[in-house]
């Protein structure tokens, strides 16, 4: 019966976060949207440690139960960054908090579209675009890592979710996060036969 209540609760976070994330995440600056996508991928890395490599390269093989528990852990943060919001007013437009919190809500409004794809067939549609959106924004990969790393050293923080306690966060890894698709999105390479 939990897992009953616990799926109903992932398909009503599903429902409430696939309404209009698209052209949510579409009509975000592109360095944002870059930054949100070195987010993202880096989420998934640190996520396919609990919930299995399907994260990564097919959620929508993910088991019901095992999506439901993720896209509650992620609609829970959502909830959590949705309170924040009100800490955020009256900062100066140029605080990097500012950045970093609608980076972090998109990111995170992504994620609980991709993990629910084995849910919601819209919600794996929604969570298509949103990552080509993200994607599309990669030419400025450089600038979003620099705005990472500003906001990082700013408030002492990690720009993005560590592999392992103690990593160190480099410039070169943001621009790598901030300009792939994770594997589930990537093109197929066509497979040249030998000889051809």
């Amino acid at each position: 019966m939990f897992s009953f209540i616990h799926e109903r609760k992932a398909l009503e976070s599903l429902e409430r976060v696939s309404d209009g994330a698209a052209e949510s995440v579409a009509s975000n600056t592109p360095v944002r949207r870059a930054a949100a996508l070195a987010v993202a991928n880096a989420t998934l890395i640190v996520s396919a440690r609990k919930w299995g490599g399907n994260v990564t390269h097919a959620p929508m093989k993910l088991p019901p139960e095992v999506a439901a528990e993720a896209v509650s852990a992620f609609s829970d943060r959502l909830d959590r960054l949705s309170l924040n919001a009100e800490s955020l007013e009256g900062r100066p437009s140029g605080d990097p908090a500012i950045d970093s919190f609608r980076w972090d809500l998109m990111a995170t409004e992504v994620l609980v579209l991709t993990l629910g794809a084995s849910l919601s067939a819209d919600a794996a549609h929604e969570a298509g675009k949103c990552w080509m959106h993200l994607w599309s924004a990669r030419r400025r990969a450089e600038d979003a890592a620099q705005l990472m790393m500003h906001f990082s050293k700013a408030y002492s923080t990690p720009p993005i979710p560590l592999s392992s306690p103690g990593e160190k966060v480099t410039l070169k890894r943001l621009v790598t996060l901030a300009s792939v698709l994770p594997p589930m999105y990537r093109p197929k390479k066509k497979n040249k036969r030998p000889g051809s």
